[in-house]
Formats: C-alpha cells, structure tokens, sequence
C-alpha cells in the first residue's frame, strides 16, 4: 500500500496549508508539500507515523518543542511555522528549502564534498546549534546526513528535525531504547543513559557525520549490536587512512570530537566553529611572509646596487682627476 494510500493525507488542510504531494520520509514522518490557501506560500508538513501518535507524553514533548522551535529566528536552521493536531494527526508546519539533505549530495554527488565546502557548511551548523543552546537550552539529538538540508541558491545549509528524537525514544515501540540513529549516536546514549545527553553527545554525532563524509567510511559498521558496542569500546581507524589528503590538523580534530568521555571532546558548538572557520589560516599567512620575505631581498639588491654605483661613481672620478 503506498504511503499516501495508507494515511490519505494529499487534500487535507492543516493551520491553512493543504497537502499537495509527499516530498520524504523519515523515521518520525511523512514529509509533504503544502500549500497556502490564501497567498500560495509553501511549506513543508511533517505528519507523525501513527507509532508516535500513540505516544501521549512524547507527542506532548514533541508539540511543545515544536512550538519552541517556532520561536528560533537563525537563517540555518529550517524554520518551524506551527504544531498541534488537527483530524487524528500530529503535525508540523516547517519552512519549506529548496535543495537536497547532505546524504543525497553523499549517495549522489560526492564530487561536491570537499573539504572546504563541508566547512564553511559545518561553521553554519555550529553556528546555529550554539544558537538553539545558549538562547533556548536546545540540543539536537539526531545529528546526521538525512537531517542536514543544502539550499540551492544561495548554498546554504539548513538544519531539520531540532529535538525531535526525544520524541521517538518514548513511543510505545520505543520506550526504553536509545535515543538518535545507531550510525552517528555518542557512546554515553548508546549506553543507553539518556539523561547524559548534552552538547557533546550532538558534537560526538557531528563527528561521526564529518569523519564519514571526508572519508567515504562510516567509523563503525555491522549490525545494530556491533554498532553499538564498538561506539562504546573501540576506537575508529584514523580518518586519514581512508584519505590521507585530509589534513593532519583537521583529522586530529575530527578525533576529538569522536573521544568517548564527554569531557575531552570540544566544549561547546562556539569551540567547534572557530576551529571551522580557522583551520587553513596559516595558509595565507605563510604566503604573505613569503611575499614580505621577497620584498625585503628586492629592497637589499637595490641598495646594494646602489653602493656598487656610488662607489664605481668615485673610482672614476678620481681616475680622471
């Protein structure tokens, strides 16, 4: 049964907005295309997966956090409109961006990811995740590929699903189990203490996602279990040995942000985008001593040219006296 079948959601209104067509899926949601039915402004509207629904105490979380959501004014992270629940539905009403996730730029054009472009993206993101924390006490929970749009034009990046995988970690088919995607989920959650979760466990998934982006390579694989096990006990093979082209300086960083205890991992989002934004400054400045540096052989060639010249000035001159 296709999913619009099964909901039959394409036709309903929601806060004024009807749905038009599915545009994407995740774990929590459909995704679809709205449509305002007063000015034709588009949005996108996540509808939660019956499972969820039935999850009272998470879906209020999830309303709630919504609503917090609607309050962020940052041009990085995908801008939440309203929530609530109207016909059976929970629902959110988000910005609607035109452009692909990080995963499908991943999957389909890899040409795309280089280095410098994954870090003027990432210093976007640290700036908006310090945002979301130190105005509102937000942190993500679901760091990913899936969950990290690139707008088209300008190239922007646009972060989706802002606290919302508190809501999944308390459904009824759930409960009790870790929260985030096994792939990226920081060893303290992969335990299983949820109430350890901080700015370092989305720093740990941040790292995971950037380690797996420049490398090709995700740091662990396997099974669910093995994923797990290992975010909790082994250490990931050096990044540069996938891509020795990473810099050294950026592979050590990308490592810190993968260290096991909290602790030893950047301190905040604000640590995490000054490195971004600094990491090839001794590029510039070597070229500019350089350019210093042969500008101050120039000058010594013409002042010794000029001795020479004085000098040679004097010997004629006293020969022909």
């Amino acid at each position: 049964m296709q999913d619009d079948e099964k909901y039959m959601l394409t036709g309903l209104e929601f806060d004024g907005y009807q749905l038009t067509s599915k545009i994407g899926e995740g774990e929590l949601g459909i995704v679809y295309l709205a449509v305002n039915r007063e000015d034709g402004t588009v949005a996108a509207c996540k509808i939660l997966k019956n499972e969820l629904s039935q999850a009272g105490v998470a879906v209020q979380q999830f309303v709630y956090e919504a609503k917090v959501a609607a309050k962020l004014e940052h041009q990085n992270i995908i801008k939440a409109i309203n929530a609530g629940h109207t016909a059976g539905y929970y629902y959110l009403l988000m910005e609607y961006v035109n452009g692909v996730s990080l995963e499908n730029m991943r999957v389909n054009e890899p040409g795309r990811l280089t280095l410098d472009f994954l870090c003027e993206r990432f210093r976007e993101l640290a700036d908006a995740l310090d945002y979301a924390w130190r105005n509102h006490l937000l942190t993500h929970g679901d760091i990913k590929p899936e969950n990290i749009l690139i707008q088209t034009e300008p190239a922007t990046l646009k972060l989706a699903d802002l606290g919302l995988a508190k809501v999944a970690v308390n459904t009824p088919y759930h409960h009790n189990t870790i929260m985030g995607t096994p792939l990226y989920i920081a060893p303290e959650l992969a335990s299983g203490e949820q109430e350890k979760a901080t700015v370092q466990s989305d720093i740990y998934s941040f790292g995971v996602m950037f380690y797996e982006l420049l490398s090709g390579n995700a740091p662990f694989t396997g099974s669910v279990e093995d994923v797990l096990r290992c975010h909790i006990e082994a250490e990931p093979i050096p990044v540069r040995d996938y891509n020795p082209e990473i810099p050294e300086k950026v592979a050590e960083f990308i490592h810190k942000c993968l260290a096991k205890s909290p602790q030893e991992r950047p301190e905040d989002w604000a640590a995490v985008a000054r490195f971004l934004g600094s990491w090839k400054e001794e590029k510039p400045v070597k070229t500019k001593e350089k350019k210093k540096s042969e500008l101050t052989i120039i000058h010594k060639a013409v002042i010794v040219f000029l001795i020479l010249f004085i000098i040679a000035e004097l010997v004629i001159t006293f020969f022909f006296i």
